[in-house]
């Protein structure tokens, strides 16, 4: 009875580790602007509920991969002297390339 209960729980995990390798992941690109359309460079982009954050570049870009599809994501931005956001966003293969952010002053 053991082998069989042990049997059935490892074909279990078996089990899900194929579906969470199934999970569809997609990347994210955006800019950080102040109300101006100025690019902020170095504002700070983290990807809430993961351990992802990236810094923006000298466009005011940003890009975060392995990022999971169908499931809202929330972004907060932090930049010296301007207000903190979050904003949120259901990945997907096509709409992930042009995400604006743009940060009120302080």
């Amino acid at each position: 009875m053991r082998k069989i209960t042990l049997i059935s729980f490892l074909m279990s995990l078996f089990l899900l580790a194929q579906a969470g390798g199934n999970l569809k992941t997609t990347s994210m690109k955006g800019k950080v602007t102040d109300r101006d359309g100025n690019a902020l460079v170095g504002a700070n982009v983290i990807l809430l509920n993961s351990d992802k954050e990236v810094f923006t570049d000298f466009d005011g870009n940003f890009e975060f991969t392995d990022v999971p599809q169908q499931e809202e994501q929330k972004i907060k931005v932090k930049f010296i002297s301007f207000l903190e956001t979050t904003t949120s966003f259901l990945p997907s293969e096509q709409s992930n390339d042009n995400l604006e952010i743009h940060l009120r002053s302080k």
